[in-house]
């Protein structure tokens, strides 16, 4: 997406077990950069951080940390947003 010209278009959050894959360097984190770079928004939960025992420091800088997933979501969904 981000090739095409639409990642401003696009907020990826990443929640639950899946923040496992946004510790460290690796081809996922690399692509999320770039797309970060092109005007994509990356968010994680809070919550997710906190159960899975992660210092908020790990994460990459360009991650915006929201208080819960679910409920960004649903406001995402209200204001017309697809969830995918």
């Amino acid at each position: 997406m981000t090739e095409l010209g639409f990642a401003e278009a696009i907020t990826v959050m990443v929640n639950g077990t899946a923040i496992y894959a946004i510790q460290g360097a690796n081809d996922w984190t690399s692509a999320m950069e770039r797309a970060a770079a092109a005007d994509g928004t990356f968010e994680v939960c809070s919550r997710s951080v906190a159960n899975h025992s992660l210092p908020v420091e790990s994460l990459p800088a360009w991650f915006r940390v929201v208080p819960a997933a679910i409920p960004a979501i649903a406001e995402y969904a209200r204001a017309g947003a697809t969830y995918n």
